[in-house]
């Protein structure tokens, strides 16, 4: 067996690890690489016993991306077995990037940038550059450097903006012989705020949910809290699609027929600059007029600094969704074979990530577009945890799909309907190993239940299937961190 990297960088120095396992007789195993019709023998060793070896050899140098095989061939008096893996050998391309010292700066201000080229192990090399610009708004080449080099393998350089300068966007170019790298930044009149704030919120809200914490903490650029108070406002606003208008005399345009849900709380910052606050969400999603609202909560927050009357708001849109809850499969392999049997488990969660207990639900295989077979029925723990075991010696040879869903029937979620999102995991049948066919190989570590013991030997399973060999195997590992005092 020789285990050797997918892609190779030219002219690298790569690795290729082989062992020969079980062997009845004396063999030879040489491995080679050929390329443009010619082989270069990279291990040619023989041996009656297992051995495992790993080496560097130099890899081809290559001008654009190219596909080259390895070869194993293994052989003795009664045995001969020969194996090619593709390889592809990549050439060298160093990646360059200009930085500067903000991304903002006022007119008569100086930028300060520097520029760095890596080579695929992203540490800094020596290069030269034969041009690096500085262009205006205009286009204007306003600084100029002509062939510099890296000192200390970064280039840094600065430039002094005229205090008329236009504001736009300016652009630094760095020519790397015909090679052009951009980067841009802006010069605009502004002046720094005083401080800032910040609402901290989930990225969507579930339609079950029923409340919702908004915290806005506010602070100075200097990091001190800001003293003062605090608005906080959510509404879930119309759809623009489907409003109701009223037409009367007074409101010949017309006006909306329906007030979309709002709320609004003041509250006074804490000593650390922070103010929470919990909206019921029953005024926003039990609301008579849901039909006519969007799909979004609108939240806008205030701080008003003490003592100056200065404010600064912030605003946020999050998504109302309908998931529930969620299944996903956990412990599972990805491959298998057949005849073997398949354990995995099931973990259920409701929408706040918190598990479900005995709970009933449905393990399907996937057989087509729309087409389920009902493999068993689960009840989850304490924990939210269904375990299941499938023997696979009566299935067909092939992937299985594995679903599980909440309903005895899989079913897809109706408009604004709250459901489960259905677990899915794809169980790959093994493949024989070919030189067209990636190899069917994977290394799982299972899942320890309790917390590990300090300073105690713990079993570690890992399950493991290579080409077409499915095994499983117990590693002893030592813990090595030390007890806390007294325990």
């Amino acid at each position: 067996m020789v285990a050797v990297p997918a892609v190779i960088q030219a002219g690298s120095e790569a690795k290729l690890c082989a062992s020969l396992l079980q062997p009845n007789e004396t063999l030879v195993m040489t491995v080679s690489l050929m390329a443009d019709g010619q082989n270069k023998r990279l291990l040619h060793q023989s041996s009656d016993q297992e051995f495992h070896r790993c080496f560097q050899f130099q890899a081809p140098r290559v001008k654009s991306d190219k596909v080259q095989n390895f070869k194993v061939e293994v052989r003795g008096e009664t045995f001969l077995s020969t194996e090619e893996r593709r390889v592809m050998i990549k050439p060298y391309s160093p990646m360059t990037f200009i930085q500067t010292d903000k991304p903002i700066y006022n007119p008569g201000q100086t930028v300060l940038f520097r520029v760095v080229t890596l080579d695929s192990n992203f540490s800094p090399v020596n290069q030269l550059y034969n041009i690096v610009e500085l262009e205006d708004v205009n286009h204007n080449r306003i600084g100029q450097w002509v062939n510099t080099t890296s000192s200390g393998n970064i280039l840094q350089l600065s430039h002094p903006l005229n205090s008329e300068a236009p504001v736009g966007s300016f652009t630094i170019v760095v020519w790397i012989g015909e090679e052009k790298i951009y980067h841009n930044f802006k010069v605009e009149q502004y002046v720094l705020p005083k401080f800032e704030i910040k609402m901290n919120l989930t990225d969507k809200i579930s339609v079950v949910q029923e409340e919702c914490e908004v915290k806005v903490c506010a602070e100075y650029t200097y990091g001190q809290p800001v003293p003062g108070k605090a608005g906080v406002k959510l509404c879930r606003p119309l759809d623009n699609a489907v409003i109701p208008i009223t037409i009367d005399a007074r409101n010949p345009q017309g006006v909306p027929d329906y007030t979309p849900p709002c709320h609004k709380e003041s509250i006074e910052m804490d000593h650390t600059g922070c103010a929470s606050y919990v909206f019921n969400m029953a005024l926003f999603t039990k609301n008579a007029g849901e039909k006519l609202l969007r799909d979004v909560f609108s939240f806008h927050a205030e701080v008003q600094e003490e003592g100056t009357g200065i404010t600064l708001s912030e605003e946020k849109n999050v998504e109302l969704s309908y998931v529930i809850g969620e299944f996903t499969f956990v412990d599972t392999p990805q491959i298998y074979e057949h005849g073997s049997i398949i354990e995995g488990k099931i973990n259920a969660v409701r929408y706040n990530n918190t598990p479900i207990s005995d709970m009933l639900v449905y393990l399907f295989e996937e057989k087509g577009w729309s087409s389920y077979l009902r493999l068993q029925n689960l009840t989850t723990d304490s924990r939210g945890i269904a375990r299941f075991s499938i023997n696979t010696s009566s299935l067909p040879k092939e992937n299985i799909n594995l679903v599980v869903s909440d309903t005895p029937q899989v079913e897809y979620p109706g408009y604004r309907v709250p459901y489960f999102n259905r677990g899915q995991h794809l169980l790959s049948l093994i493949q024989p190993a070919a030189p067209d066919i990636k190899p069917s190989s994977s290394l799982a570590i299972q899942k320890v239940e309790k917390p590990l013991a300090c300073g105690q030997a713990v079993s570690i399973t890992i399950r493991y299937a290579i080409v077409g060999r499915l095994s499983q195997r117990a590693l002893w590992l030592s813990s090595t961190w030390p007890c806390p005092e007294g325990s």
